[in-house]
């Protein structure tokens, strides 16, 4: 960790937003800044603006905030534009003899990150596991499987705050499971839905339908069944956010892949459908609509996606949650992305950007207030040898866009991911592009103090 904060390096990505122009008459200048290269990561504290302006018959000067850039060209600008920690909205105004003649906005990011640093080693290798901390910062790691078209595991380990080492809890899972969600609840608890029998199955029958909770306690807690009343829970690889509304407690399993027909002859696809399951007691209550039949609220598909807030705010306020994933597309993934804001009439959907890369089965991580992170991941659909992203992007909200992180090389899909304390990220297993699973973990650290 000592040598993870003294290796710490300014992270710096520039990308421009597309803002309402106040013109007068009509636009005499559109500016564009053309260097540096959008989403290019830059280790320094100001950045170097290269600007053009476009349709310049008569424009006199262009500054960037409050720096005057200098003209090099007919139509380019520059100048040394000074940032700080956080977003950076920087306004671009071209200005000619009669006043404003277009603005724009380019925002910067600036974070230190350090370089990854090796964490302890899983007892097992696993892949398509979840990573959840706990109320009392220890970090959980249920289900996955050692390679891909391996049966899945029933094992968990617990990384205890401080140690160095995870441990092989004694209970097992009630259902070994892969692709399921993990949601930690208010009362400490986590709740386990989804998943496959079969790592990599696309087959309706491995589909896991027991849903269960993790109570932690003496020993390392233990694994209790939660009966379903309604239809069966049939996802796998999708996405689960908790919320609050009235006397509810409310689960949503959001996408993913799964049981699409619920009838007598089960049908596997693409689901694009949220399902909202009550937590009352003992058990999970299908809600309606889908009561019946399985099918729920109609949503954007997303496969292997996360489902992260935008914003910090306690389960009753309406949540804006980001959505981040993909859609199977010619031999890859289409980038889907799109919001969900909770409130007491259920789910409402909203746009989002999507992710600069076309990512699934990545790991995702809130980071802090308006801030998470998105790690690796495969951009192809299928095959014996998976096309693994290794890279990062950061969100951040206040500019509604994402930032590339091209210092963190971690090659791998299928992995946990949670914020294990303040400035750093556990990065959990997941599989490499031969399909076997890894039982090697690692930490982001980062900073974002201003």
């Amino acid at each position: 960790m000592r040598s993870v904060l003294l290796c710490l390096a300014l992270v710096l990505a520039v990308a421009v937003a597309g803002c309402e122009r106040p013109f007068i008459d009509a636009p005499e200048a559109e500016l564009r800044v053309i260097s540096p290269d959008l989403g290019i990561v830059f280790d320094a504290a100001s950045v170097r603006l290269v600007v053009e302006a476009v349709l310049t018959r008569d424009v006199v000067g262009v500054t960037a905030g409050t720096v005057p850039l200098t003209r090099t060209a007919a139509d380019r600008w520059e100048g040394t534009v000074p940032v700080a920690y956080g977003v950076n909205a920087i306004v671009l105004r071209a200005s000619n003899a009669r006043g404003v003649a277009a603005t724009d906005t380019a925002y910067a990011l600036v974070l230190r990150t350090g370089p990854l640093a090796t964490g302890p080693r899983l007892p097992e290798a696993r892949g398509g596991a979840t990573a959840t901390r706990l109320a009392d910062g220890a970090v959980l790691v249920t289900g996955g499987a050692a390679a891909q078209g391996e049966a899945a595991s029933d094992a968990a380990f617990l990384l205890r705050p401080g140690a160095a080492a995870f441990e092989t809890l004694p209970a097992r899972l009630v259902a070994a499971r892969s692709g399921h969600t993990a949601t930690l609840l208010p009362d400490g608890t986590v709740l386990l839905a989804g998943g496959t029998r079969v790592e990599g199955s696309r087959s309706a029958g491995n589909l896991v339908e027991t849903a269960e909770l993790y109570t932690p306690g003496a020993g390392g807690g233990g694994f209790t069944a939660l009966p379903v009343r309604g239809a069966p829970i049939r996802h796998v690889l999708h996405a689960a956010l908790y919320y609050e509304t009235g006397d509810l407690s409310v689960l949503y399993l959001v996408g993913g892949e799964g049981d699409i027909a619920y009838g007598t002859a089960p049908r596997y696809g693409v689901r694009d459908d949220a399902r909202a399951f009550a937590i009352r007691g003992g058990s999970l209550d299908a809600l309606a609509p889908g009561a019946a039949q399985g099918i729920g609220q109609p949503v954007d598909a997303a496969v292997g996606a996360t489902a992260l807030p935008a914003r910090f705010r306690t389960p009753r306020d309406t949540t804006r949650y980001v959505v981040a994933g993909g859609v199977p597309a010619n031999g890859g993934f289409a980038g889907a992305a799109y919001a969900l804001f909770t409130s007491p009439r259920g789910l409402l959907a909203g746009r989002a950007p999507a992710p600069r890369a076309a990512r699934t089965r990545h790991a995702g991580a809130v980071m802090a207030d308006g801030f998470f992170a998105l790690f690796g991941g495969r951009a192809d659909a299928g095959g014996a040898a998976a096309t693994v992203l290794a890279d990062a992007e950061v969100y951040a909200d206040e500019a509604r866009r994402y930032f590339r992180l091209t210092t963190v090389p971690l090659e791998r899909y299928g992995h946990g991911a949670t914020f294990e304390s303040r400035g750093r990220i556990l990065l959990v297993g997941g599989f490499m592009p031969d399909g076997r699973a890894t039982n090697t973990t690692a930490r982001f650290t980062f900073d974002l103090s201003r």
